[in-house]
């Protein structure tokens, strides 16, 4: 027995397998899944990681918790996408926020969110991401709004105001760790070195607002860290 296992294979299969029951262990944990660095660990695709688990959990009928703010996101992007099909006239958004986010691509907006949640989730030392999902889901859905547009929205409140009528809490509430993650987004510029290459807008001019360097920074920093982190976990 012991000969056989020392010669034992495991297939791609397997270990995806294995992988997802690893997820599923971390979430009855009331943790995050941690299926991006579980995916790298494995040498499995990311996006396969998560069809196994997915088809593992319907398999064996297992409700798990929603611990993590990612699983909010694709709620907030069918809201947004038939709010954005409303007349402007209709909409409860501002007019100028309305307009802003017409031609954006909110199924780029909902993987960018995934990707900074993950990212915030092993940089940050928050205790946003386990207490306040859905107020974590929210800013962090903002903060990349802002960052697919490389500027700061018109009328920050509003959208807080109409995703507080989606969540069912006040838009305070799911503004406070808007400042918190912005914050962390700084952070990662200054760790990285690129502190003064973001601080003019696209017109060349000077614009160092916190909120427009965030988002002009964002999807950068985000790239950098990520490659970053894989070599490191490949050494």
């Amino acid at each position: 027995m012991k000969n056989e296992l020392a010669n034992f294979r495991w297939g791609g299969q397997a270990k995806a397998v294995s992988g997802a029951c690893l997820a599923v262990a971390l979430r009855e944990s009331n943790k995050p899944d941690r299926l991006k660095e579980i995916a790298l660990l494995l040498g499995q695709k990311y996006v396969y990681l998560q069809r196994t688990l997915a088809t593992l959990l319907a398999s064996l009928n297992i409700k798990l918790p929603s611990t993590t703010p990612s699983h909010h996101i694709p709620n907030l992007v069918s809201h947004l996408y038939k709010e954005l099909r409303q007349r402007p006239e209709d909409s409860m958004l501002n007019v100028k926020l309305y307009s802003q986010l017409q031609d954006i691509s909110l199924q780029a907006v909902a993987e960018l969110s995934c990707a900074f949640l993950e990212t915030f989730a092993m940089t940050s030392k928050s205790k946003f991401i386990q207490s306040s999902s859905s107020s974590c889901a929210v800013s962090a859905f903002v903060i990349c709004l802002e960052g697919e547009l490389r500027k700061s929205l018109f009328e920050i409140t509003d959208i807080f105001k109409y995703f507080s009528q989606i969540c069912h809490l006040s838009s305070d509430t799911l503004a406070r760790p808007y400042r918190v993650m912005r914050q962390e987004v700084l952070k990662w510029m200054k760790d990285l070195n690129w502190e003064e290459q973001y601080k003019k807008g696209s017109n060349g001019r000077a614009d160092s607002s916190l909120r427009n360097v965030c988002a002009r920074s964002l999807k950068d920093a985000l790239r950098e860290i990520d490659q970053r982190w894989r070599v490191k976990q490949r050494t």
